[in-house]
């Protein structure tokens, strides 16, 4: 039978952004209406593509039912058609490698606009103070997940910082950059 889902640690962040998406009914997840509009995606794949190559790395606090890892990812490889990621949660065996076209990454953000509101904003992580785009996008069951991408097109990619709320506005998954290098292959 089907197993439900259940996040006990963030294993791959791409994937918990998919799984955000999708249950927002978001373009990449098929959910949509063929007729329904979508606001404009804070990066294009090109710009993603130049500030992710292989050997950046992405280390994020994560908070989930109240506990609090930290999640390290890795593009280990990029060329001219995508990437390869590995995340593994720290203190964690487990490892998670996905690959992703720079177009698929750019749309993990694409938002449908009768549910999206977009604004600038200012938001403080422990990597630091970042100008960003806030995307709030509202669940059709209650829930809002809200996704900072830093203005800094350098920082193209994952949000800087993230947060998950269910239908009462209670936190039920947040993901805050701590730090983002380069790190030799």
């Amino acid at each position: 039978g089907s197993k439900p889902l259940v996040l006990r640690y963030d294993r791959a962040m791409l994937r918990t952004i998919l799984v955000a998406l999708a249950s927002l009914g978001c373009a990449g997840a098929g959910a949509a209406p063929m007729n329904d509009t979508f606001e404009p995606t804070p990066y294009s794949a090109e710009q993603i593509r130049a500030s992710c190559p292989a050997g950046t790395r992405l280390i994020f606090d994560v908070v989930q039912g109240g506990e609090a890892s930290v999640l390290h990812m890795d593009f280990v490889h990029a060329d001219a058609d995508g990437a390869r990621t590995r995340s593994q949660p720290l203190g964690e065996a487990a490892v998670e490698e996905s690959s992703a076209s720079w177009e698929e990454l750019r749309d993990h953000a694409r938002f449908p606009s009768q549910r999206t509101s977009v604004t600038g904003s200012e938001v403080e992580v422990p990597a630091g103070t970042f100008s960003t785009t806030r995307y709030r996008v509202e669940g059709e069951d209650g829930t809002s997940t809200e996704f900072h991408f830093a203005k800094d097109i350098a920082f193209a990619g994952p949000p800087v910082h993230m947060v998950m709320r269910d239908a009462s506005g209670a936190v039920r998954y947040q993901m805050s950059l701590r730090e983002r290098t380069r790190v030799s292959q």
